[in-house]
């Protein structure tokens, strides 16, 4: 096979093939809760409630909500989101089995991982949803690194301290 370039594609001509127009963040400049909100929900995980900045920061602060961390277990005991549990995908059903009561007893089961483009809280989230059937989860979009951008209070070890 022959490859194709733009030059030879049928139906192109080279005025057509402009660059998208882009708006970079300089280096090393924090993102935006905006940059993170832009981002589409896959489809597969619209079922539940996916929480903007505002919104994850203020079900951490009324304390009500259960924040579940699904990064894996060494992410977790260096740092996370204060009152945390660690569920990674991977050990799913063995942390569930340990946190069963205080999942079950959460207003609110919020989901995170690495960020945008990182799917483990989504992968949580659903197994929650299909799985286990709760209907008060949702995941925060934005993250761990969100979270550290806002320079929002952090604990680490095995444990949840809150």
């Amino acid at each position: 096979p022959v490859p194709m370039n733009a030059m030879s594609a049928p139906g192109l001509q080279p005025q057509q093939l402009q660059p998208q127009q882009f708006q970079l963040q300089q280096p090393g400049a924090p993102a935006t809760p905006e940059n993170y909100d832009a981002v589409a929900v896959p489809d597969w995980a619209k079922a539940w409630k996916h929480y903007r900045w505002e919104e994850a920061k203020e079900a951490w602060e009324k304390r009500d909500s259960l924040f579940i961390d699904a990064r894996g277990q060494s992410e977790y005991d260096q740092a996370h989101i204060p009152g945390a549990i660690s569920m990674p995908v991977s050990d799913f059903d063995a942390s569930y089995k340990k946190y069963e009561s205080k999942i079950k007893a959460a207003k609110h089961l919020i989901t995170y991982c690495h960020g945008v483009g990182c799917q483990l809280s989504n992968k949580v989230a659903q197994k929650l949803w299909n799985d286990k059937g709760y209907r008060n989860v949702g995941s925060f979009f934005g993250g761990w690194p969100q979270w550290q951008e806002h320079h929002m209070p952090v604990e680490s070890g095995p444990e949840p301290k809150r």
